[in-house]
């Protein structure tokens, strides 16, 4: 990348792409950086960047002429398309027409820690940089990304975090290299080390954790941890926090006056709505009638 370029959201704000950037967004600890750009026709070369840079195709029928560093190529756009570029390689892309991009950029070092963990020694997704691919669950995922990134994104770093690591895993699979099978010893997480997440998060409930946050208290990497806690609890880190905020919020419901959304506030959440969502679907009653159910 030119070095009048610090980060990589500056060459998309401030560099050749500016006048095309419709939106930008940040989101996760990394970050992951999110655009949606407006692409008109032309000849695009890039820089290598120190990124995965995925880009979901959201409008426009062009014929591309690409290479994304494993050979050219040649489609006509549609909805739905995936092209990833991989870190530390120049691209360059030729268009016919307009069309319309959301790019999420994922930092090299946080996709190839989650690499590093499941199959020791690759560094890119091989074919997947070759040719553009369509994936349902990783087109999901990225809308819900994008999502997220709003200034107030009410599931906050953890999700985007923890998406990072699923949106690894679901490119491994469709690379057709299957995820290592965890020993029967490392079936859980141990008890102690579930207490120090507990603990930690009890702590800190107010707070916006990372993923890694999280793992550093189990004493694990993010993706061990992740794992881990699934096969303990049967749910996600976002899950797991979302729990543990509503059981807090539960006791506060019953044993203060504070306004709702004072305990909103207090037990994490970004904003009255979707604290009553969540403690909806969790308790199986708003936050009104648990109180008063409280207090009969």
């Amino acid at each position: 990348m030119d070095e009048a370029y610090t980060r990589y959201l500056d060459y998309f704000r401030s560099g050749p792409y500016a006048p095309y950037v419709k939106e930008c967004r940040l989101a996760g600890s990394a970050p992951v950086c999110l655009f949606h750009i407006g692409q008109p026709a032309g000849a695009f070369p890039d820089p290598p960047v120190p990124m995965f840079a995925l880009q979901l195709i959201v409008g426009g029928k062009a014929r591309i002429d690409f290479d994304m560093g494993a050979g050219r190529g040649s489609e006509r756009l549609r909805a739905g398309q995936i092209y990833l570029a991989p870190p530390g390689t120049p691209t360059d892309y030729v268009l016919d027409d307009a069309s319309e991009f959301l790019v999420v950029s994922v930092p090299a070092a946080s996709m190839q820690s989650a690499l590093s963990e499941t199959s020791p020694g690759l560094t890119d997704f091989g074919r997947l940089h070759a040719a553009p691919f369509r994936d349902v669950f990783i087109e999901g995922l990225c809308q819900r990304v994008w999502e997220e990134g709003a200034e107030g994104g009410p599931l906050g770093t953890l999700f985007a975090d923890y998406a990072v690591l699923v949106l690894a895993a679901a490119l491994l699979r469709l690379t057709g290299r299957p995820l290592p099978v965890a020993p029967r010893s490392q079936a859980g997480l141990a008890p102690w080390r579930l207490r120090r997440v507990a603990e930690y998060v009890d702590e800190n409930l107010g707070h916006d954790p990372s993923l890694t946050d999280l793992a550093q208290a189990a004493g694990l990497s993010p993706w061990h941890f992740a794992r881990a806690l699934r096969r303990a609890t049967g749910t996600s880190p976002i899950r797991y926090l979302q729990r543990c905020r509503i059981e807090r919020a539960k006791a506060l419901l019953a044993d203060t006056d504070l306004a709702t959304a004072q305990i909103a506030l207090a037990v994490g959440f970004k904003n009255q709505d979707h604290f009553a969502r969540v403690f909806r679907r969790l308790a199986g009653e708003t936050p009104a009638t648990y109180r008063q159910a409280m207090r009969l």
